[in-house]
């Protein structure tokens, strides 16, 4: 793990985490659901990450203590979401979300010329961002992605799956039409 960057903003915090592992990322094109670019990103559970989940901590703090003075009135909410959550291996996810594409570069840290290989489950360097915000009366800081460096390949989620039904044999669930 690298030593946590955190940056101070008028209108929120920003840090510089990893190396974390790639998730759900929708990194080039929005997501057909939000229409917003963004990623979750997994800190792994023990030691090393601890430096990494406090810098995080005191972000999202920050940042709401920013909302309670410049969005919330004054007042801090009495749910306030936060876009860091722990799982129940020790490790915890930061969700993140933007209007607009992150910059994502390579080991080498030139921009990527292929960016399917910044796939879910490598290990990225990540810039991300926190501001607070109130939409339909919910309020809480939210975490956009700025930028994602690829550090290295891990295995892909999700490509069990897929190799488990390219490995199934369909002749043996096919039924004949006379046994209908």
């Amino acid at each position: 793990m690298i030593k946590p960057v955190i940056e101070s903003f008028k209108s929120g915090r920003s840090a510089i985490i990893g190396p974390v592992r790639l998730s759900y990322p929708h990194l080039t094109e929005p997501d057909n659901l939000t229409g917003k670019y963004g990623c979750s990103l997994i800190i792994p559970g023990g030691a090393p990450s601890a430096a990494t989940v406090d810098a995080l901590r005191r972000c999202i703090d920050e940042t709401a203590e920013i909302g309670v003075a410049l969005k919330w009135h004054g007042e801090r909410p009495a749910v306030c979401t936060s876009p860091l959550e722990a799982t129940d291996d020790g490790g915890h996810i930061l969700k993140t979300s933007s209007k607009t594409a992150p910059v994502l570069s390579g080991v080498d840290g030139k921009p990527l010329d292929d960016p399917e290989t910044m796939y879910g489950g490598c290990w990225v360097l990540a810039s991300v961002g926190f501001a607070p915000y109130e939409y339909i009366g919910k309020k809480g800081v939210t975490c956009y992605v700025k930028g994602l460096r690829k550090v290295r390949d891990g295995e892909r989620f999700g490509a069990d799956a897929r190799a488990a039904l390219n490995a199934v044999d369909i002749d043996e669930y096919m039924v004949d039409d006379d046994d209908l």
